[in-house]
């Protein structure tokens, strides 16, 4: 059976990407902060298919909780790391250090605690892939162009998931030698409690396209920053 490590997935796109995965007869770890959604996770999944690990991708133990789950399960084939909040003010005046740290310490660092401790099970994996969930407001061609211009869009979100991307290519640099795929996944606008106006699909879908525009697009030569149904974003 396939591995998967899920990040966030106790609600939102996490919760449809641990769905979609564990009705495909994945063994799915997801990892979320609630002890009693933990619980509730692995109680109603088959036997043997769910390995919940309580922490947050913050918390300075995350690797070891991380690593102490993986262990049980022995290799894994796929990284997503999903978990992250949006920006919460607009504007310069308006931005506070506290929050712009809060985001990247979410979005980029702990992405990179997550995949440092999966990093060695990923290695064991026949093709092995990491998923950074990003955004098309990471995109710094797109920016410039003045696409998202007057839109109100935060500083925090779009600095933390370009950030975010960089470290989708230094990963692709390292591990795409050794066999390992990077994507930098902007999953559309979907149904959310923040999505944005002219959301139309639902969570459950972007996880199945996702999953989808990986089985079919998987590559190592170059890490990609792709839409799924949309195809490549300029960096």
């Amino acid at each position: 059976m396939k591995s998967v490590l899920i990040t966030g997935a106790s609600r939102g796109l996490g919760r449809a990407l641990y769905d979609h995965y564990l009705a495909s007869g994945w063994i799915v770890l997801p990892l979320v902060r609630d002890p009693v959604v933990a619980s509730e996770m692995k109680k109603c999944a088959p036997e043997g298919q769910c390995y919940p690990i309580v922490s947050d991708v913050c918390s300075t133990e995350v690797e070891e909780s991380v690593n102490e789950t993986l262990t049980q399960v022995g290799k894994l084939d796929l990284l997503i790391n999903n978990a992250g909040i949006p920006g919460r003010s607009s504007g310069l005046e308006n931005t506070s250090a506290e929050e712009a740290e809060e985001l990247f310490n979410i979005h980029v660092v702990g992405a990179l605690r997550v995949t440092r401790a999966a990093a060695p099970f990923l290695q064991c994996a026949a093709e092995p892939t990491i998923i950074n969930i990003s955004s098309r407001l990471a995109s710094l061609a797109r920016s410039a162009a003045g696409e998202f211009a007057d839109q109100g869009f935060s500083y925090t979100y779009r600095i933390a998931k370009a950030a975010q991307n960089m470290l989708s290519v230094c990963l692709a640099e390292e591990f795409g030698p050794e066999g390992v795929a990077v994507f930098a996944m902007n999953p559309g606008q979907f149904v959310s409690e923040s999505a944005v106006s002219g959301a139309s699909i639902s969570a459950a879908e972007a996880a199945a396209a996702i999953a989808d525009w990986v089985t079919t697009h998987r590559q190592v030569d170059h890490v990609q920053f792709s839409q799924p149904n949309a195809g490549i974003i300029p960096w």
